[in-house]
């Protein structure tokens, strides 16, 4: 349309028209101010004029030159009413200090067919902003920790439902500071209207954001004041229902991210777990793993959950570590989990000095420990070594279930201590106290432990509160059950050094140098024993395969025999049969001599000679008597009666006097015996004479073996100084008397 031009309103060109004049009804016409003709038609007003239509309606037309376009500005009562000469009528209505748009169109700025009731349009927006809605005032807040609004946008129900009023609006508020907040408000279909008694008052407020961009939802008002947002987004939620959901619009209910009321996060999963009436702090799910919501034994504050195989992931660079820490406001480090990647150490560690690592299983029961000094428990809270098994076994094998063969071995498994060559290396098993065995080995130089074995040797030692060592072989079936030893040689088919066998008619049968032994003890080579070898009563040492040589002792008597068919033989330079209480011989035979003879109590008595049988008496080398029978039958006689053998004793020290035929005794203190032997070994009327020497403390004479005194094994000495007490052996009998002191 053209642009407006001024114009006076006159009566001639110098004189304007009076207010009295205007008051009537007027007509501008199509002429110039100059009376000349207006030729410019379409550019200008061409007629203008006003008229009074009613008592209280007026109207006033402007006109095109050709007086056919036009528009009428008029008032009808209340109603200032703008005709656009054909067009719909843009009625705006007053009530008291109010005006309203009475028609139902549209109202456009700078738009010209506008599409809702207020549209503003405009050009230009990428050098300035043209099009902006603005709401002002000059208020002061006057009260601190309060706000009123500056603008409001409100949002009214249907005046036809019967429960009218603002059910939303979004408001700008200024508090005393002059920050500005904007805050959103709604409220329920049935719950009333947002409009308070005084049009400051925030009622509903839902969600706002304040003066420094910070976004609170349902957070409410502080007292004495203004809601305080202490987050970029600060949720309060006092319902049951989600605090925060974002969702993925293809699967709304599968893939969600919710923050609920109290502050606990489940993502991927509409409901959390509980424990009791508690949800879980943060939940991440991938699908149900079928474990019941409500089914956590105690209070859990994060859960990972998926339908499939589980992980959670810790990353971090190559030169950093990864880590979880606990702890107390105690303990802020009080233990971590580590994968330390520059050292290559994944680490479960404590950092309290005073703390424990417990691994536990069977719903809590403690399996392995390691306490505050590095001691290793299994089956025990307590660990007193570096390594405590309690309550169980302890086994190394290979992956096929084999076990470590040798310490030279190095694709094996093993239980290894080490040390240096100056330690005694000792792996024991003992009770609590001191009672136990141990395996180990002295070290080359290792100076303080010669009991253990020379320096570099290995031992297996059963402690002096044990009862004794025992190896055993347990039967197996189809299993040979033998116990083997090897020394300076490995067993691979060698025969061992010692073989003790384990099962059949042999079992426990020693073989020394044969492993397929066929007696008790069966050695294959050479023996030599620097001490007695003992056979008690009635068992044989046989010789020979057959075991024709046979030498053993009854309980009473000792035989040595051929039981086969062969021969005895006796041989050697000089043959003597000794008494073995005295050492005196029964007979000699010397071969240098030539002779043979046979003793009585250490005397010769018979001698064989070149001329034939001699019967003579030696006394301490000495012949006192003799007869000799010759070949010839010559007789020859000669010598002296014998004088016996005698000896000197102290009764105390209990002395074997059998065989002497005078003792002289003495007795330094009481209860000594003396000892003539056994009568079965003496001749007949073998005679003993024992003649106290001095002191008169008690003294006792016995027999040995199965003979007796006078009815008893022991009888009372004199204690008289030179006292005589005879005894005369008689088969199974000593008769003993006394004879008076002079």
């Amino acid at each position: 349309m053209p642009l407006p031009i001024p114009f006076y309103l006159r009566d001639n060109q110098t004189i304007p028209l009076t207010h009295t004049q205007l008051d009537g009804n007027f007509t501008i016409l199509n002429s110039k101010i100059d009376n000349t003709t207006c030729n410019n038609i379409g550019n200008g007003v061409g007629i203008f004029e006003s008229k009074q239509t009613g008592t209280n309606d007026g109207i006033m037309n402007l006109y095109s030159l050709s007086g056919t376009n036009g528009v009428s500005v008029g008032v009808s009562g209340t109603t200032l009413v703008i005709d656009g000469s054909g067009a719909a009528d843009s009625d705006w209505v007053t009530n008291n200090d109010d005006i309203y748009n009475g028609n139902t169109g549209n109202v456009g700025i700078g738009a010209t067919n506008p599409k809702t009731k207020l549209e503003l349009y405009s050009t230009g927006n990428t050098v300035a902003i043209n099009n902006i809605l603005r709401f002002t005032d000059n208020d002061t807040v006057v009260t601190p920790f309060q706000e009123q609004f500056i603008g409001k946008i409100e949002f009214h129900s249907n005046e036809n439902s019967g429960n009218g009023g603002v059910k939303s609006y979004i408001g700008g508020v200024q508090n005393s500071a002059a920050g500005s907040s904007i805050i959103f408000a709604t409220t329920g279909g049935t719950d009333g209207t947002l409009e308070g008694a005084n049009p400051q008052d925030l009622i509903g407020e839902r969600m706002r954001i304040d003066p420094v961009g910070n976004v609170g939802i349902g957070i409410g008002v502080i007292p004495p004041g203004v809601p305080v947002v202490s987050a970029k987004l600060h949720i309060n939620n006092t319902t049951t229902e989600p605090s925060f959901l974002v969702e993925d619009s293809v699967h709304p209910d599968s893939t969600p991210f919710i923050i609920s009321s109290g502050g606990s996060v489940s993502i991927g999963a509409t409901d959390a777990y509980f424990v009791g009436s508690s949800k879980t702090k943060l939940q991440v799910t991938n699908g149900h793993s079928g474990v019941p919501l409500s089914g956590l034994p105690i209070s859990t504050t994060a859960i990972f959950e998926s339908d499939s195989t589980n992980s959670s992931c810790l990353f971090s660079p190559d030169t950093n570590i990864s880590q979880i820490y606990f702890g107390t406001p105690s303990d802020v480090f009080g233990a971590n989990i580590r994968w330390d990647y520059p050292n290559k150490e994944f680490i479960i560690s404590t950092n309290n000095i005073s703390a424990s690592t417990v691994f536990k299983t069977n719903n809590g029961v403690e399996a392995v420990r390691i306490d505050p000094v590095g001691n290793v428990g299994i089956g025990t809270d307590v660990p007193t070594e570096k390594l405590h098994v309690s309550g169980g076994d302890f086994l190394v094998e290979t992956s096929n279930g084999k076990f470590y063969t040798g310490l030279d071995d190095t694709d094996g498994p093993a239980v290894r201590l080490s040390g240096n060559s100056s330690d005694l290396i000792f792996l024991g098993v003992s009770d609590v106290g001191t009672n136990g065995m141990g395996i180990g080995t002295r070290g080359d130089t290792e100076p303080s432990y010669p009991g253990y074995g020379k320096q570099g040797d290995g031992f297996v030692y059963s402690s002096a509160d044990q009862n004794g060592l025992n190896i055993i072989s347990q039967i197996g079936a189809n299993k040979e059950d033998y116990i083997r030893f090897y020394a300076g040689k490995d067993a691979d088919g060698t025969t061992p050094n010692i073989h003790i066998h384990g099962t059949g008619t042999t079992k426990g049968f020693v073989g020394i140098n044969t492993e397929n032994p066929t007696k008790r003890l069966h050695i294959s080579g050479d023996t030599l024993s620097e001490g007695d070898i003992f056979l008690p009563d009635d068992y044989k040492l046989r010789i020979g395969s057959g075991g024709d040589l046979l030498i053993y002792h009854d309980g009473l008597n000792s035989y040595i025999g051929e039981v086969g068919s062969g021969n005895l033989l006796l041989s050697g330079t000089e043959l003597k049969l000794n008494d073995s209480a005295t050492g005196k011989s029964f007979l000699q035979g010397n071969s240098a001599l030539s002779n043979v003879k046979l003793y009585w109590s250490g005397d010769s008595r018979i001698t064989t000679s070149e001329d034939g049988l001699v019967l003579d008496k030696v006394t301490n080398g000495t012949s006192v008597a003799n007869l000799s029978v010759r070949a010839d039958g010559t007789i020859i006689t000669g010598g002296t009666a014998p004088i016996g053998t005698h000896t000197t004793v102290d009764a105390q020290t209990d002395p074997n006097t059998e065989g002497i035929n005078i003792v002289y005794y003495t007795s330094t203190s009481g209860g000594g015996t003396i000892t003539i032997g056994d009568s079965n070994n003496l001749p007949v009327g073998f005679k003993t004479e024992l003649i106290r020497t001095s002191t008169t403390t008690a003294a006792t004479v016995g027999s040995s073996g199965t003979s007796t005194i006078n009815g008893s094994t022991t009888k009372s000495l004199p204690t008289a100084v030179y006292s005589v007490t005879t005894c005369i052996a008689n088969g199974n009998a000593w008769y003993c008397y006394t004879g008076t002191i002079l």
